[in-house]
């Protein structure tokens, strides 16, 4: 599977030691971790246990200490084990929120998205990015950590 440029900026903007993949799918920032190892490790969560699969049949032949694959709820994770960058489509526990960086990438209803976010990150400057995939203006944004 083709890695997309909006991946690709997803994953030159995050930061720290650890990168957490919620809502994976095919865990492509995973693969293109192994590839250039900036993050010592990537946790691929999903609820889909089909698209788990797909990931976890490759990092047993690759790389299974840097890549760890978790089949759950991002929303049931235990969120003081997270550090360094989150990349998803939705929140986590309030008292977590400001120790992360966040990297979002709404795919619809983004003006929606930007009015609902204040509520999961208030007081966060948020960095916008904007990248043209397959004719369309994908637009990603960067919450860096506040504490």
């Amino acid at each position: 599977m083709k890695t997309t440029k909006r991946l690709i900026q997803i994953y030159t903007l995050a930061q720290g030691d650890a990168l957490w993949d919620i809502g994976c799918d095919h865990s492509l920032l995973a693969l293109m971790n192994l590839r250039e190892k900036k993050f010592s490790k990537v946790y691929c969560v999903d609820r889909s246990k089909s698209s788990l699969e797909k990931i976890n049949q490759k990092i047993r032949v690759i790389d299974p200490l840097r890549i760890e694959v978790i089949q759950s709820d991002g929303c049931l994770l235990n969120w003081e084990d997270v550090s360094g960058t989150v990349v998803i489509a939705g929140s986590c526990p309030e008292k977590y929120r400001k120790r992360l960086t966040w990297v979002l990438n709404p795919f619809t209803s983004v003006d929606k998205f930007l009015k609902e976010i204040v509520q999961f990150l208030p007081e966060t400057v948020m960095e916008r990015y904007e990248t043209k995939e397959n004719g369309r203006v994908r637009q990603i944004f960067k919450y860096p950590a506040t504490e």
